[in-house]
């Protein structure tokens, strides 16, 4: 039956508002979801970076990280690896989301907020080291993005090796005798950032698995595995032509835990040269005096270690003393100050400190630091 004129205006009235719609719906997306490239203002960087270009910025020390405000419901995380895989800890609205597996070719993570604030406390911090090579940040998806605006005015530097980067402590992905060695890291729940945390602080970790002050735990070649050979280095290795711009972070604190792996007997393969006290003092010294080169007025803390005892924990704490009763001598400076902890912590993988463990330690370094902070 053919349809009448007034039946044919309907229907195409029908379609164009069909249409409309439609396209109200899409435009209506198009507005709610859009990309944040990494340059936003909105998001605030910290630990040990690098800001490739605008759309990339390259997440590199333990716990490096960013954080932003999320407007909406929803929001999607652009990441990807430098190497094959790296692992990214989530905290949302203060709230542990644990680790999560970022893959070379890239990985984009959803996010659905639980809770209907207009605004939502989005936290990224690289759980791996800078060993396990860059994680890079590409920007969000989201409704809005908003800065967040910290009240924090403390601000700490942790230098060390793997025990300060919250390396082989958790076992919550897979067992310790399985995977690979950034499988077991988990830099957030580390004893420095616990402590950082605890202390309202803003930090930097500055640490290498496996490196000491004057040699490796498995080498003697100490230009190449020592955290004041790789220090000046963005990367924090033997790549020198991209520097460090150390005074980027003034700390009032610096907190260094090293000799671990000075003291380290090795693989038991490997031919193991014997402990050298005086080149282990020469080149803590060495560091230390180019730290304060760059703050001459920062608080420095020398830690033992928490998986050395017997007679090479004398040995350690003695060297310990001996580099404080070095710079002591100068009054301009605030004291150099040592922490001793009262128990080793190796309940981790290959005898490291726990999840556990680093929560312990963070509960014991609490009242020394804060006894730290009020020294003039």
């Amino acid at each position: 039956m053919e349809k009448t004129d007034l039946e044919r205006t309907g229907i195409h009235k029908l379609i164009v508002l069909i249409a409309m719609a439609l396209i109200g719906s899409c435009s209506q997306k198009s507005d709610t979801l859009q990309k944040f490239t990494a340059a936003d203002s909105a998001f605030v960087y910290q630990g040990r970076i690098h800001k490739v270009n605008d759309s990339s910025v390259a997440f590199i020390g333990p716990a490096s990280g960013m954080t932003t405000l999320v407007d909406g419901a929803s929001c999607s995380i652009h990441l990807r690896s430098k190497a094959e895989y790296n692992y990214i800890t989530l905290v949302v609205d203060e709230e542990h989301l644990g680790r999560f597996k970022v893959e070379a070719g890239g990985t984009v993570l959803p996010i659905t907020f639980k809770k209907l604030n207009k605004s939502h406390k989005l936290e990224l911090y690289k759980a791996t080291e800078a060993s396990s090579k860059a994680l890079l940040f590409e920007g969000i998806t989201a409704k809005a993005v908003s800065s967040f605006s910290s009240t924090n005015e403390l601000k700490i530097e942790f230098i060390g090796n793997s025990i300060s980067c919250g390396a082989a402590m958790d076992n919550s992905i897979l067992p310790c005798e399985e995977g690979a060695y950034l499988d077991h890291g988990n830099a957030y729940l580390g004893y420095a950032p616990r402590l950082a945390r605890a202390l309202n602080a803003n930090y930097i970790v500055n640490a290498v698995s496996g490196y000491g002050a004057y040699r490796g735990w498995n080498t003697e070649e100490e230009e190449k595995h020592t955290l004041p050979a790789v220090y000046e280095n963005t990367y924090l290795d033997d790549t020198a032509n991209l520097p460090w711009d150390a005074l980027a972070f003034q700390p009032d604190i610096i907190s260094i835990c090293l000799g671990t792996n000075d003291l380290s007997a090795g693989d038991g393969i490997k031919e193991r040269l014997p402990f050298n006290k005086q080149t282990f003092l020469n080149r803590y010294i060495a560091f230390i005096e180019s730290l304060y080169r760059l703050h001459p007025r920062t608080k420095i803390v020398l830690l033992n270690s928490p998986m050395v005892e017997g007679e090479k924990n004398k040995i350690l704490v003695g060297c310990l003393k001996e580099i404080q009763t070095h710079f002591n001598s100068v009054a301009s400076r605030p004291p150099i100050q040592i922490f001793q902890y009262k128990q080793t912590y190796t309940n981790g993988c290959i005898t490291h400190p726990s999840v556990e463990d680093h929560e312990a330690m963070a509960e014991e370094l609490l009242p020394f630091f804060k006894k730290v902070m009020a020294l003039k």
